[in-house]
């Protein structure tokens, strides 16, 4: 065997075990996203409940995906709401990806929003990934001002075909 089909093998091995150790290291990441997450006021806060559906999910449109710019209701990531008991609230929501780089800190988005209300004293948040999110759960208009802002190209300073 020859000195390059050697370097060609090595190469080949080298490349496979990155990407085994990719594969892994997704796998892990992935396994740290929590599929619940419930957060509660010190006892001293007491709110006032007198809040609806529509009040959390105006809360809620505070809350940005940083990869898409684009608030977590406009993206239809917010499956459903749910208002078990006086002061208590419920979010069902997705992950554009259960490998999502950014799921933490929409995570922590959220757990502030919430819990800074003085309506809500205890929130829970489920992330489901059935059924998975897709772009058919976009509004149009939002999808369409995603798929422009993602689509424009800048002019460079050696593209002047004017």
């Amino acid at each position: 065997m020859n000195l390059t089909n050697r370097i060609f093998q090595y190469l080949f091995v080298v490349i496979i075990l990155a990407a085994v150790v990719a594969l892994l290291a997704a796998m892990a990441y992935s396994g740290s996203i929590r599929k619940s997450y419930h957060w509660t006021k010190p006892s001293r806060q007491t709110a006032v409940p007198t809040f609806t559906e529509d009040h959390i999910r105006s809360l809620l449109t505070q809350v940005t995906d940083p990869e898409l710019g684009c608030n977590i209701v406009d993206l239809g990531l917010v499956y459903g709401i749910r208002l078990p008991s006086p002061g208590a609230v419920e979010v069902t929501m997705a992950l554009t990806t259960p490998y999502c780089p950014y799921s933490r800190t929409i995570i922590d988005d959220i757990r502030k929003t919430l819990i800074a209300d003085p309506a809500v004293n205890d929130a829970q948040l489920r992330i489901v990934f059935e059924p998975a999110w897709s772009w058919d759960r976009v509004d149009k208009s939002v999808r369409d001002r995603i798929i422009k802002q993602f689509s424009a190209v800048p002019k460079t300073v050696g593209d002047s075909h004017d």
